[in-house]
């Protein structure tokens, strides 16, 4: 089944670039303008810095839920789940916590979401966004990491860290970080091809190619999303969903993480499904009495 699916993507892709070629290529062009000028620029520095402050051993390993919870809601997607496989690989963590970790410390930037909700779909920042987008996945998070808290065997055995610094670490932190963000380029580039095709081709309805763009790329989403004759609350529901789930291309981003790691793709998916299930179960309620608007 794989294997068909494969197959069959690759001939569809095929197809459009020879049937669209200057579609095909204006999509990769908007895909790499997009990588080069904001995330590039946004998360190469961070990248190198958590190298070098894992591999110096700088930060005690009983301190590093929190760093990881931190920098994931401060810095955005991937950095949540690139930490976590990070600090999994290095022992700092263990199996159960890097499992719950990675899946909702990996949201979208405060950055991205304020510029999207305000300037791209002009609509107003309320507490109520914050608290769909970020609220959701801390508490649901924060529960997990309790319940393992509570698991005899999710203990892991504190070691003392030995501080040591060097050129070489710097270096290797250099070619790690482009190394993850190349492979982040090239997914970003791909989903945008997808993304163009589902507006290039003749859709008989345009929510059909609507929705399945947000749910393919969340950057092509909201742009689709903003230009669309949606009234104002499917507009608000349609922007929540599209940035607690992140896309498609956000799951094949970590995927390219995670699959050195052992830690399950599965898992993540799943546990991405139900927050994006419970954000649904929230939004309905808030559209009804008028909150979410």
């Amino acid at each position: 089944m794989k294997k068909f699916v494969f197959i069959f993507l690759c001939c569809i892709l095929f197809l459009f670039f020879i049937c669209f070629p200057h579609a095909a290529v204006s999509a990769s062009k908007q895909g790499l303008r997009l990588w080069f000028t904001q995330i590039l620029p946004a998360l190469l520095p961070f990248c190198v810095l958590s190298y070098v402050i894992l591999r110096s051993e700088i930060l005690p390993k009983k301190f590093s839920t929190c760093y990881i919870v931190l920098c994931g809601f401060l810095f955005g997607f991937p950095i949540g789940c690139k930490l976590t496989a990070d600090f999994y690989s290095s022992n700092y963590i263990s199996r159960e916590k890097a499992s719950a970790l990675c899946c909702f410390t990996n949201n979208l930037s405060p950055i991205f979401v304020i510029t999207a909700i305000q300037e791209i779909l002009q609509l107003p920042l309320s507490p109520v966004y914050v608290f769909l987008i970020y609220g959701i996945p801390f508490l649901y998070g924060m529960s997990m990491l309790l319940l393992y808290h509570r698991t005899p065997s999710s203990t892991q055995k504190e070691t003392a860290s030995r501080f040591h610094m060097d050129m070489q670490i710097i270096d290797a932190g250099i070619i790690h970080g482009f190394e993850t963000l190349i492979k982040i380029c090239g997914y970003i580039i791909l989903f945008s091809i997808f993304c163009e095709m589902l507006q290039t081709l003749p859709f008989p309805a345009h929510w059909f190619s609507l929705a399945a763009t947000g749910f393919l790329e969340v950057t092509n989403g909201v742009a689709l999303l903003s230009t669309s004759a949606c009234t104002r609350q499917i507009k608000s529901l349609l922007a929540v969903l599209f940035l607690s789930w992140g896309g498609l291309s956000g799951i094949f981003q970590v995927s390219s993480i995670l699959h050195q790691t052992g830690l399950s793709l599965r898992n993540y998916v799943l546990q991405k499904i139900i927050l994006l299930l419970l954000t649904v179960g929230c939004c309905i309620p808030l559209l009804f009495l008028g909150i979410l608007i």
